[in-house]
């Protein structure tokens, strides 16, 4: 198959994948599916296959995964993870999130680029998240004899020194992705500019993967942006961000078989049991320090107030909301508390924005290397605005951009009094209370404080849908607080019902108490 054919669609099934292209953009862009859902959960749920099954190669294994798992994953070629002398462009590592995305797996393919023979030793990297810490594991095939035929140490130390002694997933924030394909994103689509190195690196693994077992398994649709947006039209369906070819250049994009933005889908899911992550954090506090501490965390949370944590009901942050308590933040604090060191909020917010603009710097310098100038109506990089921070007066459609800075540019302009802003609430707050910063990131190989992931995990759908577009769009992860705190977290009854001055007067007491 030449590449000229694959530019316009590229349909690869085994048989395992019953959807065609269109019931999938359906499904993305409807209302979640009711249909029972086959994943993978659990480390015990993947043990329980390999024995039934008597998986002994990775390939054995990959045969026979649920469809719902094999048509959630991403594409990593370049990375610095565990046996990253295996991973090229042309045999990328895949990502496996599957559909709920509590169980992720990873693998690289065989040396050969065919099937495992016996003998042939490799690697299978799983992290598990559940209502404890998450896990770590490493399994080990040979083709002789059972992976799982000896205990599976978990947390072994070769994976906490990256992922830490209390596990967190590792991803880049939205929406620029280093080393993955597709690394833009924009209006739910992650794509590639098309006459890239990366461009050619991915057509050069889609002609790998018509005969490599590990990657011709896996459910894999392609498009032009430019056929994308026509295919929609037919189906009756909207791109959120429409492909006008005389205002942008044309890239590439796939779906996995779940979704159109796996790139983004991966960082939503790792952000989201991050959250749950921090939020246990906060509870496992001593007592008497969540007590001082418990209005100070509502505080941060109040203009958040109204919001639900169910698909469809979030606001649209980003339009919507009005920061009132956030710029009172300093006034929680009792008299003299800023004087052994910590830096009051509106310090600590320049100093957090100026670390995220040094490190979108090099993030962007080294996707946009050659993605420059996807935008055909301004320049791509703007000597004069390095941060994209007039992301719309510049129309970036299909360029990169640091959604916290744009969003501070909006809510703190030059020249107006200070608000604030959520996205950097939440690492103050982690501050304050002396936790150290890579505790709380997420970042591979960025920021220490970026924890934007682009929209909350529960605007989308159990298989990926994303029905309602910007109508759940969530400007930023202050929403944390309300979330993903526990109830427990908080000991006064009455707290609901406080407003910020009220909320403010109770923190400076309990505080100063400590």
């Amino acid at each position: 198959m030449n590449i000229l054919s694959m530019l316009l669609l590229l349909v690869f099934t085994n048989g395992a994948f019953a959807d065609s292209i269109d019931d999938i953009l359906r499904k993305q862009f409807s209302a979640p599916s009711k249909d029972p859902i086959q994943d993978i959960g659990s480390y015990m749920e993947l043990e329980t296959l390999i024995r039934q099954k008597n998986v002994k190669t990775i390939d054995d294994l990959i045969a026979v995964l649920p469809a719902d798992y094999k048509s959630g994953y991403t594409l990593i070629y370049n990375t610095r993870a565990l046996n990253r002398s295996l991973v090229t462009p042309k045999r990328p590592r895949v990502l496996m999130y599957g559909a709920k995305g509590n169980f992720l797996m990873t693998f690289n393919s065989n040396p050969s680029g065919g099937s495992a023979v016996e003998g042939d030793v490799e690697t299978l990297e799983t992290i598990e998240f559940g209502s404890g810490a998450a896990k770590l594991r490493e399994l080990t095939f040979n083709g002789k004899i059972s992976p799982v035929a000896l205990p599976v140490d978990v947390n072994p130390a070769k994976c906490t020194q990256c992922h830490g002694s209390d596990p967190r997933g590792l991803w880049e924030p939205y929406n620029t992705w280093p080393g993955v394909y597709g690394s833009l994103s924009r209006g739910s689509v992650d794509f590639i500019r098309m006459g890239t190195t990366e461009y050619n690196n991915f057509q050069i693994f889609l002609n790998e993967r018509e005969t490599n077992p590990r990657y011709s398994a896996l459910s894999l649709y392609t498009f032009t942006l430019a056929d994308l947006n026509k295919r929609l039209d037919a189906l009756g369906l909207k791109m959120l961000r429409p492909f006008v070819p005389a205002k942008m250049a044309d890239g590439i994009t796939f779906t996995d078989g779940q979704t159109l933005f796996t790139n983004q889908r991966v960082g939503m899911i790792i952000a989201n049991h991050n959250f749950n992550r921090l939020g246990k954090i906060l509870a496992a506090l001593p007592e008497k320090t969540r007590a001082a501490y418990q209005y100070l965390v509502k505080g941060i949370s109040l203009d958040e107030k109204g919001d639900e944590p169910t698909l469809g009901t979030f606001k649209n942050l980003y339009t919507d909301k009005k920061f009132t308590c956030l710029p009172k933040i300093d006034s929680f604090f009792p008299v003299g508390y800023f004087d052994n060191g910590r830096m009051r909020y509106q310090d600590f917010h320049k100093s957090l924005i100026e670390q995220i603009r040094n490190d979108y710097s090099s993030l962007k310098a080294e996707v946009e290397r050659e993605n420059l100038g996807l935008s055909k109506t301004s320049a791509g990089f703007n000597g004069t605005d390095p941060f994209d921070l007039d992301a719309a007066g510049r129309d970036l459609i299909y360029d990169a951009q640091a959604p916290p800075l744009v969003f501070d540019n909006k809510f703190n302009p030059p020249g107006k009094p200070f608000v604030g802003q959520g996205g950097t609430a939440i690492p103050f707050l982690f501050q304050v209370l002396g936790i150290p910063q890579p505790s709380y990131s997420t970042s591979a190989r960025g920021s220490d404080y970026n924890l934007y992931y682009g929209n909350h995990v529960g605007c989308i759908g159990p298989r990926g849908e994303y029905p309602l577009g910007w109508g759940c769009f969530v400007e930023d992860i202050e929403a944390f607080v309300t979330l993903h705190v526990p109830q427990s977290f908080y000991s006064d009854p009455n707290i609901e019902s406080m407003n910020c001055d009220e909320l403010a007067q109770k923190s400076r007491a309990g505080i100063s108490k400590l």
